[in-house]
């Protein structure tokens, strides 16, 4: 097999599990993931359109994984891609390789993913591909190759998905390995390094086998985990990428031309392990966005004082039921211009911090005894739930689905939805121009933003999610979809960061509130804190807390929204 697969005819499911309830999180896990799926669409390595890519971030639960499994798979008639990473662990009753998600608890196996199980998907009926390549990246992972752990019928049960070559980053009786300061986890950050920066003296086209031995080769040299593999049916030999050591790795004829590529700097960073260091701070994205809001202030602004005078019933009972928490626990979303940003000197800022800190003040807490913890979209749900978090203040959307399982106060913002395009993209200038062409946009997993664009698009529009804004835009900056969707309050930051090179739209569709999103049984915190959001609009708080984040691009926004019930 000596070619590259046929991108058109060939799908990716990444899976990615970071978060846990019950075990440690694994936040080098989400990021692998995602630039993983970069590695894949980039047309200089293999340019799998970003709509054959799908990313699942911390997901809810097995069904969730093996649907998309199963869907991409059936659809795939030439390679199929499964990368899976995560935490593993061992059935002690059957010595089965389980897979956990958000929610597994090791002593209640039947909350987590057995491998088994994936391995069904895959064989169904439906499923055309020819080629499949399947990763695992977790503790224990050689016990899906067989073994003496899988019992005497190893080999041929375990990999029985045909024409399937399986890479695991560790033995059946071994770890896997998440290094602390690393970017990735060390199996899939020599992964992405081998992607990256390829096999010296290899081949033009780089195999499964190949990528192996490059891994094993560089893993053994670092006293890390072995990784395993497995094939059949010549599987070992199915090419994934381009080899960027041998070749110019130029996009195939066809592909759009666009900005001069450079690789994202966690990649880069990734490839100066090779040199020995063992440590590295965490990836910074690349778009320069942190430059026109909230950080862009050399001193951050004041806090919010609590006021006493228009106390109410709720505020005083809430109070009282939290007499013995020494600190209130806040939700966020990290990364999101104007709204909460990381500034340099490690301090959070931006509106939704602005409010957060509102709330916190008329609840007993000063900014010295609020804990923020950062979440991903589609995490927020869930960490109220497992009371991860007091409240979330992450520009979550208030919507009838989700009242079925978290309470809203507020809203504290209104914003409408619009889209970024490229700045020479004349064909979109409304939603309503993305009914033909079969144009492909961009929106986050987790979010509204992808259900709202669908009334707009026609039978042959494509939505792609990703995990972040950041990674919807490398992908339209890289001509792999025509626009990006989300709200004007957080897509007007990136407009005016990247200085021309994309296109706000000025028409808009679907007003999304913004509610603080509380767990369903603590009515009396949600009215509290419904109370309090009404005195800030009053007292001038919160035009204060707009004016010095999202203000500055946005002026005619100064009052608070009508509250609702």
């Amino acid at each position: 097999m000596d070619s590259l697969a046929d991108t058109g005819r060939s799908r990716a499911v990444i899976v990615g599990t970071g978060r846990y309830s019950a075990l440690p999180h694994l936040p080098s896990v989400t990021r692998g993931a995602a630039q993983l799926a970069t590695a894949l669409t980039d047309p200089r390595l293999w340019g799998l359109p970003a709509a054959h890519c799908r990313v699942l971030t911390d997901p809810p639960s097995a069904t969730t994984v093996l649907d998309a499994v199963r869907a991409a798979a059936a659809e795939a008639t030439d390679l199929f891609v499964l990368h899976l990473a995560g935490h593993g662990f061992v059935d002690p009753d059957s010595d089965e390789l389980h897979l956990a998600l958000t929610g597994t608890d090791p002593d209640r196996p039947w909350t987590a993913l057995p491998y088994r199980w994936l391995r069904h998907a895959m064989q169904h009926p439906t499923i055309r591909s020819r080629r499949k390549v399947v990763l695992l990246d977790c503790c224990y992972s050689g016990i899906a190759l067989g073994g003496s752990l899988a019992g005497p019928a190893a080999l041929g049960d375990r990999v029985a998905i045909s024409g399937t070559c399986v890479l695991t980053a560790t033995a059946e009786t071994r770890t896997a390995l998440a290094p602390r300061g690393e970017p990735f986890t060390a199996f899939t950050g020599a992964l992405l390094r081998t992607l990256g920066t390829g096999v010296p003296d290899g081949p033009a086209l780089l195999d499964v086998e190949t990528i192996y031995h490059h891994l094993r080769a560089e893993l053994d040299a670092r006293n890390r985990p072995i990784p395993q593999l497995r094939s059949r049916n010549a599987g070992h030999r199915i090419v994934l990428v381009r080899n960027t050591a041998t070749t110019a790795a130029r996009p195939p004829a066809g592909t759009p031309a666009g900005p001069r590529r450079r690789w994202p700097a966690a990649v880069a960073a990734a490839a100066v392990l090779l040199t020995g260091a063992d440590t590295l701070p965490p990836p910074t994205p690349d778009l320069p966005v942190n430059a026109v809001l909230a950080c862009a202030n050399p001193a951050p602004p004041p806090s919010p004082a609590a006021v006493d005078a228009e106390t109410t019933p709720a505020i005083t009972q809430a109070r009282a039921n939290r007499k013995t928490h020494d600190r209130i626990v806040i939700g966020i979303v990290s990364g999101r211009p104007g709204h909460t940003e990381r500034c340099a000197d490690g301090s959070l800022r931006g509106f939704d911090v602005a409010v957060g800190e509102i709330i916190a003040a008329d609840l007993g807490y000063p900014p010295g005894r609020i804990s923020w913890t950062e979440l991903p979209v589609a995490a927020r749900v869930s960490a109220l739930q497992q009371h991860q978090v007091d409240f979330v203040a992450g520009s979550m959307a208030i919507s009838t689905e989700r009242k079925r399982h978290i309470a809203f106060a507020g809203p504290y913002e209104i914003s409408a939805q619009t889209l970024l395009v490229l700045a020479g993209d004349t064909a979109i200038n409304d939603p309503e121009d993305l009914r033909t062409g079969g144009k492909t946009l961009c929106g986050v997993a987790g979010s509204t933003g992808p259900e709202g664009v669908k009334p707009y698009l026609g039978d042959a529009g494509q939505i792609v999610t990703r995990t972040s804004v950041d990674e919807c835009l490398r992908l339209l900056l890289r001509h792999q979809v025509e626009a990006v969707t989300g709200d004007r309050s957080l897509l007007v930051a990136y407009d005016k960061a990247l200085a021309g090179r994309t296109r706000l739209l000025n028409t808009s569709f679907g007003d999304t509130a913004y509610g603080i999103a509380v767990a369903i049984g603590d009515p009396t915190l949600r009215q509290a804190i419904h109370d309090i959001l009404a005195h800030s609009y009053r007292d001038g708080r919160y035009a204060r807390a707009w004016k010095d984040s999202l203000g500055r691009l946005i002026p005619e926004i100064n009052t608070g929204p009508q509250l609702t019930e």
